[in-house]
C-alpha cells in the first residue's frame, strides 16, 4: 500500500549523496529547471544534470518518477 511506497521511497532516497538529494528537492518541489538549480548551488548546469540522471536512475529502480504535472502514460 502507499506505506511500503513511501518506505521503499525513503530508503531510495536515503542511498542518495546529500547533493542528489537536495538537486531533486530543487527540482520537484520548487520546480526549478537545471539551469535554475545550477545557479542556485554554484554548480554547471552539466554537473547538474548528471547528478539528477543518477539519482533519478536509483529513484527510478523502485519505483518510477514523474515531476510533478507530468501526466502517466
Amino acid at each position: 500500500g502507499v506505506h511500503d511506497e513511501l518506505r521503499k521511497l525513503y530508503a531510495a532516497m536515503s542511498k542518495l549523496t546529500e547533493r542528489q538529494q537536495e538537486i531533486l528537492q530543487f527540482y520537484f518541489y520548487k520546480g526549478l529547471n537545471q539551469q535554475e538549480i545550477a545557479d542556485e548551488l554554484g554548480m554547471r548546469q552539466q554537473s547538474v544534470q548528471g547528478c539528477l540522471k543518477s539519482a533519478l536512475k536509483k529513484i527510478k529502480k523502485i519505483r518510477p518518477v514523474k515531476k510533478p504535472g507530468e501526466r502517466g502514460s
